[in-house]
């Protein structure tokens, strides 16, 4: 994405001093990882100077596989979605409107029935994960779609499972 044309003339109408320094990192850039690492902080400046909304906007016209909206007619049991979450302790990064691998979601809902909803959330997904800290659920998934893409992101490297060896949970624990 770093290198798309349309993108980047998107940030530089919008944000001259960002596309400036992303040009700059784009020309010594080492590898995936840390044009990676430059797209989350110009998403985070751009978080800063409200301008996510309208990034999500021109992403939805011209990069419409690169976000996904979920529609779920199902009734949720007291559970809500998340939209924006303060807390860095689990996600460092929490933005259910863009397009992540892996997918996250928040969810908070009475303690005695969130890990249902979870399980009701995930199924039909791959390569899902979730923790569960009391009336809170933390959520990695993949569509099906993404399958391609859920081979290529190691545990060793998602989220959770770096809050658990933290922590010093064990690789299986689901709730705490």
């Amino acid at each position: 994405m770093s290198r798309e044309p349309k993108w980047q003339d998107w940030l530089r109408k919008n944000a001259v001093d960002l596309y400036d320094k992303l040009i700059a990192h784009l020309k010594t850039s080492k590898g995936c990882r840390a044009n990676v690492d430059k797209m989350t902080e110009i998403q985070k400046e751009l978080d800063k100077r409200h301008l996510l909304v309208d990034m999500v906007k021109f992403l939805k016209v011209e990069y419409p596989i690169v976000l996904e909206e979920v529609y779920d007619d199902k009734p949720q049991p007291k559970m809500t979605k998340i939209e924006s979450h303060n807390d860095k302790a689990v996600f460092k990064h929490y933005n259910p409107n863009l397009l992540t691998f892996p997918q996250k979601v928040i969810m908070t809902g009475d303690p005695n029935e969130i890990q249902r909803a979870v399980k009701e959330f995930i199924a039909g997904k791959i390569s899902t994960d979730y923790l569960i800290i009391g009336n809170t659920a933390y959520v990695e998934y993949f569509h099906q779609k993404y399958e391609k893409e859920s081979t290529m992101v190691k545990p060793e490297s998602r989220e959770l499972f770096k809050y658990r060896q933290i922590h010093h949970l064990k690789p299986d624990d689901k709730k705490i």
